[in-house]
């Protein structure tokens, strides 16, 4: 039963994993094709995207989630 459970959980972790390359990929292809004039710096912003979403401080929300789940 522990072994069905387990083997259960590890095909749940890798679709969670496998849809977020996915999303990250997708996303980074939008960004890309809205913020780049060629091709090489379309793959400089899709490989950097998350750089740039750093900047509107979309990361200290979840940095600020994480803190607060370590205290607890």
């Amino acid at each position: 039963m522990i072994d069905l459970e387990e083997s259960r959980l590890c095909a749940e972790k890798r679709y969670t994993k496998n849809l977020g390359i996915i999303l990250y990929l997708f996303i980074g292809g939008v960004i890309a094709s809205v913020l780049a004039n060629g091709m090489l710096e379309a793959v400089a912003v899709g490989a950097g995207w998350t750089g740039f979403l750093g900047i509107f401080a979309i990361k200290k929300n979840s940095d600020e989630r994480r803190d607060t789940g370590q205290k607890r």
